[in-house]
């Protein structure tokens, strides 16, 4: 077919770039739609638990301004919902904190946690929604409430995760799309980000988070956690249930338990690494400083002899 002689050369240029875009953006969406797929009901009930316990946590850190610490969490999850205790020390104090999640419409879950941070009383609730569209799931964490008996609200607010099914590469991917955390005691707001990833050959995981105070102090927390997901082997009932880092041994398998009424267990280890306020400020003090830092001129310490009026 020839081209319209009446129509520009640059139109018919821009016509052709707009098609091929468009080319790319099917591919793309195709591509997707082909390597994806439904996820799970037991996998978001596990994105849920592993998003709450790492956020919660993580406003802990970002108001009590800790270095570092490893807590450990574990939890026996059924298709009703979860319970679970977080436990270590942080900031000197011992915390323990139980997590009950009730996950058995996932359109209509929720969860509580109630313990102690030394000597203050720790509550928490929270409501979660999950919807599947075609490419990937959102799972939307409403109405978070964080709080201590003595210091008040630490936390309260929403998040918005993306979940795809990678069939290619056989996991469960996560990503935050929206997040709108406040920190009432630092008079602040909380930016979250979310890398999560499950492995469907062995069923560990690792999850990275990343948590910025958006006015007033400057920080940033850094959380990280690892764990495994496993179920008893019904040959062997009463093995013990091993530590973080052992192998599994005899008595369990890796994965989730595929019985209505059986129990998988969830064993991970959060750790969070704040930047402080001050440290924060002094490295942006240091780097205006060496941006200030005035430029030596070429010939402030007089010019070469080349240039120099001859004394002849």
């Amino acid at each position: 077919m020839k081209a319209n002689p009446m129509i520009p050369v640059y139109a018919r240029g821009q016509s052709r770039r707009a098609l091929c875009g468009l080319l790319f953006l099917a591919s793309v969406a195709v591509s997707s739609a082909a390597n994806s797929g439904p996820i799970p009901e037991n996998e978001v009930r596990f994105a849920l638990e592993n998003i709450v316990v790492d956020t919660e946590f993580a406003l802990l850190t970002s108001y009590i301004g800790e270095t570092s610490a490893t807590i450990d969490y574990f939890s026996e999850v059924t298709t009703a919902g979860w319970e679970g205790v977080l436990s270590g020390s942080y900031g000197g104090l011992p915390l323990n904190v139980a997590y009950v999640g009730d996950t058995s419409d996932l359109s209509a879950m929720s969860w509580t946690g109630a313990g102690t941070w030394g000597s203050q009383t720790w509550s928490s609730s929270g409501d979660a929604v999950f919807t599947d569209p075609p490419l990937e799931g959102i799972l939307d964490l409403q109405n978070m409430q964080v709080g201590l008996s003595v210091s008040g609200s630490i936390g309260a607010g929403s998040i918005t995760v993306s979940l795809i099914k990678d069939l290619d590469d056989e996991e469960l991917i996560g990503s935050v799309a929206a997040s709108a955390l406040d920190v009432p005691v630092l008079g602040s707001a909380l930016s979250k980000e979310l890398s999560l990833t499950l492995s469907q050959r062995d069923f560990t995981y690792t999850s990275r988070e990343k948590y910025e105070v958006l006015f007033g102090l400057a920080s940033r927390t850094d959380v990280v956690n690892s764990g495994r997901l496993f179920r008893r082997d019904p040959a062997v009932p009463n093995a013990p249930i091993p530590d973080p880092g052992q192998p599994l041994g005899p008595g369990f398998q890796p994965g989730f338990d595929g019985d209505p009424n059986g129990v998988t267990f969830n064993q991970m280890q959060v750790r969070a690494v704040p930047l402080p306020s001050s440290l924060a400020l002094m490295t942006l003090g240091l780097t205006l400083a060496a941006f200030a830092r005035p430029k030596q001129r070429p010939f402030e310490k007089g010019p070469p002899l080349s240039l120099r009026p001859s004394s002849v």
